[in-house]
Formats: C-alpha cells, sequence, structure tokens
C-alpha cells in the first residue's frame, strides 16, 4: 500500500508547485520599507555631513583671510610709529572693469615731491609688502563713509600717476577712517548655496583703535 500513496504524492506536487517541493529551493525577498527609509537616512546623514564640512572650510577661509589682514594692519601701525613715518595701504583698481581687485599693496610715505607737491610712496618689503584675497573671497571697502568702488571713476588717476593708497596709518597712532568687510564672492556662493554667507569686517572702534567682528563666522 506505501507505494501507490508516494506516487500520488508526487504527482500532486509537480502538478500544483514542483518548486514549493523542492527543499532546495529558497524564496528570495527584497528590501521591505523599513529598510529603504533606513539606507534613505543614512545617505541623508552623509549629505548633510559634507555640507556641514563645506560650509565650514568657508567660515574659515574668511576668518584666516581677515585674520592674517588685520594682523598686517597692526604690524604697519607699530611700524609707522617705530620709524617715525606713515604706512599706507593701496587696494588695486581694475581700470577696465572699473572696479576695485582682490590684490593689495603696502606703501611708505616718502615726502613731498617739490614739483608736483604730490606725495611720494614706495613698495614696503618684508613681513608686509603685497598681497591677494584668496579664490572665492571678494571685499567691500569704504574710505570715510564712501564706498571705494562706487567712486573710481573719480578716484582713478592718470596712467602716467601712480596710484595712491587710501588707506594711511600715521606715526602718531592715528588711522584715516575705514571699513573693509571680507565675505565669499557671488561665484562662491552660487557654487554652494549652502555656504555660509559670513562677514568679516575691519575698522576703527569709537577710540579710532583698530577693530574686527565676525558676523556670521565661527572661530576657526
Amino acid at each position: 500500500m506505501a507505494a501507490p500513496v508516494a506516487r500520488v504524492m508526487i504527482k500532486i506536487c509537480i502538478t500544483i508547485n514542483s518548486r514549493a517541493c523542492n527543499p532546495s529551493y529558497r524564496l528570495v525577498k527584497g528590501f521591505s520599507l523599513i529598510e529603504l527609509l533606513v539606507v534613505m537616512a543614512i545617505v541623508g546623514f552623509i549629505m548633510a555631513g559634507v555640507s556641514l564640512v563645506n560650509s565650514s572650510s568657508s567660515a574659515k577661509q574668511i576668518n584666516k583671510q581677515g585674520d592674517n589682514l588685520f594682523a598686517q594692519m597692526q604690524y604697519a601701525l607699530d611700524e609707522a610709529l617705530i620709524r617715525n613715518t606713515a604706512l599706507g595701504l593701496l587696494i588695486e583698481q581694475d581700470k577696465d572693469e572699473l572696479k576695485i581687485s582682490k590684490r593689495y599693496r603696502w606703501k611708505r610715505d616718502n615726502g613731498v615731491d617739490k614739483d608736483s607737491r604730490e606725495r611720494l610712496w614706495s613698495d614696503v618689503k618684508g613681513y608686509i609688502s603685497s598681497g591677494e584675497l584668496a579664490e572665492g573671497l571678494a571685499w567691500e571697502v569704504e574710505i570715510e563713509d564712501t564706498s571705494l568702488e562706487e567712486n573710481l571713476d573719480r578716484l582713478l588717476d592718470d596712467d602716467d600717476n601712480e596710484p595712491q593708497p587710501r588707506i594711511i596709518f600715521y606715526p602718531s597712532g592715528e588711522v584715516s577712517e575705514f571699513v573693509i568687510t571680507i565675505t565669499l564672492s557671488e561665484e562662491a556662493l552660487e557654487d554652494d548655496p549652502d555656504a555660509i554667507e559670513g562677514r568679516y569686517k575691519i575698522s576703527l572702534n569709537e577710540r579710532g583703535e583698530l577693530a574686527r567682528y565676525s558676523v556670521g563666522v565661527p572661530d576657526s
């Protein structure tokens, strides 16, 4: 009686589903909804971390540039006091595009020309000389409450004349009134919309002393 029963069972397996009777067959499952959500959350955290690293890098770049320029200004003020001669910060001008460039030079006062009665300036050598804003940075410069860039058409000198520095550090300890604000450039913000729009400002405080302020820029 055992043999007929076995033949019936084999026939039933073949008829209904041959794979169900195969002991080596295993059902392969896909990802569940919860597993997909977990993976998406992990990817989101990774992307957020990358964004924070980029923003932190931009903030450090602004701080580094601002701290460097501020240190040079303090050195220039000390140098003017020690040598009893004025030093000036010349922010170079792009005459073709009528705007200030990212380059600057430090100049030393060499007195007044007897013929033209204009002040003569020579380049400073040493710790402070010339420099340029790092890539991705820009600055706004105000001299005595007047935007330097908005008045370039009036301030630009003839091609034959050497441009004059507008921010002067005098032997008396006084400094001509100015405000310099360092920020990310428009191009850098377009490339990275999530970047921190911080500002590093250098100016004179109420006592006429050099002061710096960071707005939206964490300490490096």
